[in-house]
């Protein structure tokens, strides 16, 4: 399965404070981010008809970059598999630019779509590494049904990025990637179950996916997973109320091996194209990852850890040694 994301109805954001302040120490102003969203649209949509690599890392980079990578190359032997993710070049409801005068600068920004009132909400990361780069899509995500922004500064006061780990939330965002991917495979019988609100994702490959899964193989096959936080750095905007939108990867490694001697597990799909195999008498490893939109409550606050959006992807496989 190479996943892209379920239609959701647009969020509600809340009222964001009202601050006059000049455009300047923000990363970029609300003239400037249109003008570089129609440029990234542009350049994706001429990446995506040709399946160019080449074209797409100019505008992508980290996770969004892997995504493409390995959508282009199921997509080159199966058309119907590997669909990009879409950004819209529609009307941005909400623009959260990061307060500096340095590099490298980032911005957050919610999308909607205006040709298509039922497509999802989407929230982009995009960071500028220096002045003389393009701004780059770290991060492209669907948000949930009804995801509810938290209070964050305004687009002229521009808001606190870190990029990496804070202890000045309730947790650190390596932990709240650790304790959500012991969730989605434990569920129920995870000690975090308490910290998350529930969430679409959950429901899609949580716990109770995964064990109906392993019961429609019955007794030939044996399925593990693995959840781990990736290489790419977690961006960090503080919100009005000293809490964080923190996007995020989170990968999970799925490995299917045949209990039965003589037994072999069969590949499909984007399993098969990125293995390169349609069989293994050994097993086979896939790796999915997920681009993570999470709200981490300020360090002492009773609320929970929201996963506000999510986007997917197979980026790798291979045959078991």
């Amino acid at each position: 399965m190479l996943g892209g994301c379920s239609v959701f109805p647009n969020i509600s954001v809340e009222p964001l404070p009202t601050v006059k302040t000049s455009p300047r120490g923000v990363a970029v102003t609300a003239a400037q981010f249109d003008r570089i969203l129609s440029e990234v649209v542009a350049t994706l949509s001429a990446a995506d008809e040709q399946r160019a690599e080449n074209i797409a890392e100019t505008r992508v980079d980290g996770a969004a970059l892997r995504f493409r990578k390995a959508q282009y190359k199921v997509a080159a032997q199966n058309r119907k598999l590997g669909e990009p993710f879409v950004i819209p070049n529609g009307t941005v409801s909400l623009l959260l630019p990061q307060k500096t005068n340095s590099w490298p600068r980032s911005v957050l920004a919610v999308i909607d779509d205006t040709t298509n009132v039922t497509s999802p909400s989407v929230a982009i990361v995009m960071t500028q590494a220096s002045p003389r780069e393009n701004f780059k899509v770290n991060y492209s995500i669907a948000l949930e049904p009804g995801a509810k922004i938290p209070s964050v500064p305004s687009p002229e006061a521009g808001a606190a990025v870190l990029y990496g780990e804070t202890e000045l939330l309730s947790v650190t965002p390596a932990e709240a990637v650790d304790h959500y991917g012991d969730l989605l495979i434990n569920g129920k019988k995870s000690e975090f179950v308490g910290d998350f609100d529930g969430d679409s994702l959950q429901t899609q490959i949580g716990a109770s996916s995964k064990s109906k899964r392993a019961k429609e193989l019955g007794k030939t096959a044996k399925f593990s997973w693995k959840d781990s936080i990736t290489e790419d750095l977690p961006l960090v905007f503080a919100t009005a109320e000293a809490g964080a939108l923190v996007a995020v990867t989170l990968q999970e490694t799925e490995t299917v091996k045949p209990v039965v001697a003589g037994a072999a597990i069969t590949a499909t799909g984007a399993v098969k194209i990125l293995a390169g195999i349609t069989s293994s008498m050994t097993g086979i490893e896939a790796n999915y990852q997920y681009q993570l939109l999470l709200y981490i409550p300020a360090l002492g606050s009773n609320e929970k850890i929201r996963l506000l959006g999510y986007s997917y992807a197979l980026t790798s496989a291979r045959k078991l040694r």
